[in-house]
């Protein structure tokens, strides 16, 4: 979802954005050694880890980041960001490129999330497109989300075949059973015409 991907949370009367940009989440992959171990230590109460993703965010006076990561585990303060968990989770989904609204984007689904590529070379193949495809300057390719620059890919995409005359390809919803039926039908239809 494009328009939903700022996170605000406040914390002490200061407040901070998070914004799931391409530079955020290959400086947050590359530091964590992957997004994935990073949602481990978010909730796993790591506050090193929540830190560092706050600090990201954090306008270079903000002093939250820092106290946070000073708080250390075991300390009765911990539960003050407690609640920042959820927030910070979908946020590090947002950098991976996940909707977690939409269904339908699940590593099950044979998505792009169910590949053999890593964050990283997903994340660089994102900039790729945004540069090469797109022709979009290396800055605004850092500064936009991995939801905008595969919705822009999939505009260029439509226009491409637009321009083509090629008909947008409808994505098939049948079951399995359904598309076997298909097939058998259709080939005992041309073995009865023969």
């Amino acid at each position: 979802m494009l328009a939903a991907e700022e996170i605000t949370i406040r914390i002490d009367g200061e407040r901070i954005v998070l914004r799931p940009t391409l530079r955020v989440a290959l400086r947050l992959e590359r530091r964590h050694e992957g997004l994935a171990a990073l949602v481990d230590k978010i909730q796993d109460g790591d506050l090193a880890a929540i830190a560092d993703v706050l600090r990201e965010h954090s306008p270079a006076w903000s002093d939250v980041p820092s106290f946070i990561e000073s708080l250390g585990v075991p300390h009765g303060l911990f539960a003050g960001v407690r609640h920042l968990i959820p927030a910070l989770i979908a946020h590090v989904y947002s950098l991976a490129g996940v909707d977690l609204e939409d269904e339908t984007d699940t590593p099950s689904t044979g998505s792009r999330l169910a590949s053999r590529e890593t964050f990283a070379e997903h994340l660089e193949g994102l900039f790729k497109v945004a540069t090469g495809w797109l022709g979009w300057s290396p800055e605004t390719a850092w500064s936009s989300t991995p939801a905008e620059i595969r919705a822009a890919q999939a505009g260029f995409i439509d226009l491409q075949n637009a321009l083509r005359g090629v008909a947008p390809k409808k994505p098939d919803h049948r079951t399995l059973d359904d598309k076997f039926a298909d097939v058998f039908l259709g080939l005992s239809t041309r073995a009865q015409a023969a």
